[in-house]
């Protein structure tokens, strides 16, 4: 059994002073007169750990998403036919799309910050910047329109996600604003009364410390999808006692069909082929570590 003081450790809240510098750094350097970027027409925000308060002392790097909307993609598929018409005779295709919005954040970032900008894993920027040399991963995305209703331009309804291409041109879909609000609002009074977020925590330390003793493969529970498992937990299971949740949250996802899960978002299912996905093989791994951490503490 994990020790209550080792589980409330593993609870709190990594640093953010130099994260929050990381990010004012870009943000004032895209932002910028001198940038070259369209700025009535994009929109920068936080997404990932830092930006949803359940970022750990080794999880802080900050994960921004620079959004254009002038153009978009949509899914029109849950409009009707008439919607469908009114919805076609209000916009028109464009020849600027995602490559072309990525290279031009590009062109910025490392004009603004020489020699400190790469690739990393191929879809975001990673750059170097502020107080202790802080990682910031920098993701160009369109707007992406889920459309529900359609009347007119200014008389719409759609779930918000971004669109964005990697270095090699594959597009992928998210939906970061509606993981944030969905991620707050389990974390609410009325849900699990804060408890939802400290949780994810606590659990993000628990799979280091796993990797560390070497009960999970490091790379396995990638830390949005150890998030995105934990929301399908039922509310009551999240209590006041971080032990009781722990023994609670894992005996739980053992006995569950975790198969059917969705993303944080509710959009997007979080196990599947796609390397967007999840699989369920690393997710009963990770659970798996988690009951033997608890069983074999000393």
């Amino acid at each position: 059994m994990i020790p209550e003081d080792t589980l409330t450790a593993w609870s709190n809240q990594g640093g953010t002073s130099n994260s929050i510098a990381a990010h004012n750094s870009i943000r004032n350097a895209l932002e910028a007169n001198d940038s070259g970027l369209n700025r009535p027409d994009f929109e920068i925000f936080l997404q990932g750990s830092y930006r949803n308060s359940t970022n750990i002392r080794a999880d802080s790097d900050v994960d921004l998403v620079v959004q254009y909307n002038k153009f978009f993609k949509r899914d029109i598929t849950r409009l009707s036919p008439v919607e469908v018409q009114r919805y076609e005779g209000n916009h028109h295709n464009v020849d600027y799309g995602l490559v072309n919005w990525r290279s031009d954040v590009e062109k910025v970032l490392r004009r603004k910050f020489p020699g400190a900008v790469n690739l990393g894993g191929g879809k975001a920027f990673h750059v170097v910047t502020g107080p202790g040399n802080m990682t910031a991963d920098v993701l160009p995305a369109f707007l992406y329109k889920q459309y529900t209703y359609f009347n007119s331009l200014t008389d719409e309804r759609f779930e918000p996600g971004i669109k964005f291409a990697d270095s090699a041109g594959k597009i992928t879909l998210n939906y970061p604003k509606l993981h944030i609000e969905n991620g707050e609002e389990k974390n609410s009074e009325d849900q699990t009364d804060g408890r939802y977020k400290p949780s994810v925590r606590m659990f993000k330390n628990a799979r280091n410390t796993a990797t560390e003793r070497g009960l999970l493969v490091d790379g396995a529970a990638p830390s949005y999808f150890v998030e995105c498992l934990l929301y399908n937990v039922p509310d009551g299971y999240f209590t006041a006692s971080v032990g009781d949740t722990y023994a609670a949250v894992v005996s739980h996802l053992t006995a569950d069909v975790i198969d059917n899960y969705t993303c944080q978002n509710r959009q997007l299912p979080l196990f599947g082929p796609d390397s967007t996905q999840w699989n369920t093989i690393d997710a009963n791994a990770f659970i798996q570590a988690l009951v033997d951490l608890w069983n074999k503490w000393k």
